[in-house]
């Protein structure tokens, strides 16, 4: 898989976490939600202003070809300014409102909208990697309640379904992990596999499930 823009992966974040802003709710949990993390992984935070200098190194390294985009546009200083709304503003002390009135009194979206434009130009892999993420989840949805309900040993009907958990996990935080994290789990899936083969019992060997697995899984 090619790697993903962390320029890209930031507008879809805070696009979305815009989007979900409503009231009086603080911005802490909005980002957990649309990073794809539970509520109570706070420290998964990090990974967010990690993003946000990820963007921001990238911004800088493509300045000039940004400026091709549109003359007058800033885009590092849209970045920057948003970095410091962000550093200056505890998420878990301050209402989502604080950071969504900012972009938007910034026009900061609308920026960061021409961002997204350009990356899927320049990285049109990409795109289409976002466009079947959605089926790409249904199979392995589908596949962990077929293995779940098999009749396959319980040690290695574990196994797998932990790593389908691990694929699905990698799918649901592709915002912020972008294609490394999902390549990550899957390279994880089948070097663990190879792993522990030569232990399967011939029993689970011959079931219909394991037969359709093995080829994915092999290398």
């Amino acid at each position: 898989m090619e790697s993903s823009s962390a320029l890209q992966r930031l507008t879809l974040i805070l696009k979305e976490a815009v989007e979900e802003c409503q009231g009086d709710t603080l911005m802490g949990p909005i980002l957990l939600k649309v990073m794809g993390c539970d509520q109570n992984q706070s420290d998964k935070l990090s990974l967010f202003f990690t993003l946000l200098d990820s963007a921001e190194r990238e911004a800088e390294r493509e300045a000039e070809r940004l400026k091709n985009i549109r003359k007058n546009e800033d885009f590092l200083g849209v970045i920057k300014d948003i970095k410091t709304v962000f550093v200056n503003n505890h998420v878990w002390a301050s209402k989502c409102s604080v950071f969504a009135s900012h972009l938007r009194k910034k026009n900061s979206l609308t920026v960061l909208n021409l961002l997204v434009s350009f990356y899927s130009n320049q990285y049109p892999k990409l795109q289409i990697e976002k466009e079947y993420l959605d089926s790409f989840k249904s199979i392995f949805e589908n596949l962990q309640r077929e293995v779940g309900s098999s009749g396959l040993s319980r040690e290695l009907r574990n196994f797998i379904l932990d790593k389908i958990e691990e694929v699905l996990a990698a799918i649901g935080r592709y915002n912020t992990d972008g294609t490394e994290g999902l390549e990550r789990a899957t390279k994880d899936f089948i070097g663990d596999w190879i792993i522990i083969e030569n232990k399967i019992s011939q029993e689970d060997r011959k079931t219909r499930l394991l037969k359709r697995l093995k080829p994915i899984l092999e290398p």
